[in-house]
């Protein structure tokens, strides 16, 4: 302000103060810390969380490059299989040409005939005058004229000379990965042994197994079928009737793992050996299920194409020579053997309309 004069202290006195403000400060909490009472801190009781480890770097990078090898695997296979019409993989294809070019030639003779229903669809029916069973030793008496092919199991088709497949000698997968004896056919014939108890036990399957009246033509054992059919006066395919305990213990079969994969194993037989067959199948059966919403299929689309399936129950299944009048004339059917047997002894099919180098077939 005009006329009025600050005057300011000298620096030595100020430093000298604030050093005395300081010290007394200073002095002041030295005293309340030593009035404080002293706490231990609470130990700590929350589990501590294990560290988790640190990513591989090399091992993701080794498990993404893998993953892109099987990407490019699995879109060049897709390419080939575009190109080639099929949906099998090369080594599929690889094992069945393999399999064509081992195959067992028969012979068909003037006497070979296949009775065939005006229609052309159906068989016509023939009981077997001399419906009975063979005894091996017998059938290979030294005045027969059938022999004993060895097969070892591998996929083996039976064709003319024309090269038309009759029929397939399928065997069981071999990828390398399980045993197919002891994770699908031994678990499936227990399920069949199950099933068949859990059928006695429903009262009009055992009247009838009692009464003797479940003897058929094609043989004296238990057996029962699932699925569409057609015939016995029908004029439309339609379900085959079941009792409400006998559709649930053939449904759970179905359902299971070992059938599954023995009906996708036969259906990818079908499918190598006779495609358009197999496509005939499909399409057809297909356009019935289309038709009518009521028909109920035994297994998925993809998993199978037969519209019927029969489980032989046994105990023993041996059967008579018989036509399966009601099965598609020029079609195939699967037969799947399974329980505790000697193949060298027992089980063997019997073609005594086709003959090969072997004699009638055996």
């Amino acid at each position: 302000m005009p006329g009025s004069v600050i005057r300011c202290a000298p620096r030595k006195k100020i430093q000298s103060a604030l050093a005395t403000a300081a010290a007394q400060i200073a002095t002041a909490c030295k005293s309340a810390a030593s009035t404080r009472p002293k706490t231990t801190p609470a130990p700590n009781t929350t589990p501590k969380k294990p560290r988790s480890s640190r990513p591989d770097v090399q091992a993701n990078k080794l498990a993404k490059k893998r993953a892109r090898d099987r990407r490019v695997r699995s879109d060049e296979r897709e390419q080939r299989q575009v190109k080639a019409g099929t949906a099998f993989k090369s080594v599929a294809l690889t094992r069945l040409r393999r399999a064509v070019a081992f195959a067992l030639e028969v012979r068909v003779g003037q006497e070979f005939h296949a009775p065939i229903a005006s229609s052309g669809w159906q068989a016509v029916r023939q009981d077997e005058k001399d419906a009975r069973t063979f005894d091996l030793k017998k059938l290979l008496a030294s005045d027969s004229e059938f022999r004993v092919y060895g097969w070892q199991g591998a996929p083996t088709p039976v064709v003319d000379a024309d090269n038309n497949i009759f029929f397939c000698l399928a065997g069981f997968p071999d990828n390398g990965k399980d045993d197919w004896v002891a994770d699908v056919a031994v678990p499936a014939a227990e399920k069949m042994q199950a099933a068949a108890i859990d059928m006695w036990t429903e009262p009009r399957w055992r009247r009838k197994r009692l009464s003797g009246k479940s003897t058929a033509r094609r043989g004296g054992h238990a057996f029962k079928s699932a699925g569409a059919s057609m015939g016995g006066g029908q004029v439309h395919p339609q379900n085959l009737a079941l009792s409400v305990a006998n559709a649930a213990v053939l449904a759970s079969l179905f359902a299971s793992k070992p059938f599954r994969r023995i009906a996708g194993f036969t259906n990818m037989i079908f499918s190598a050996f006779a495609k358009q067959l197999h496509t005939f199948y499909t399409t057809e059966f297909d356009k019935i299920c289309a038709n009518d919403p009521k028909i109920r299929r035994n297994l998925p689309r993809g998993l199978s194409v037969f519209s019927t399936t029969t489980f032989n129950f046994g105990p023993a299944t041996v059967t008579l020579p018989h036509i399966d009048f009601r099965n598609l004339a020029w079609g195939w059917c699967a037969i799947t053997a399974l329980g505790d047997y000697d193949p060298d002894r027992g089980g063997h099919l019997r073609y005594g309309e086709l003959g090969s180098r072997y004699g009638e077939l055996v």
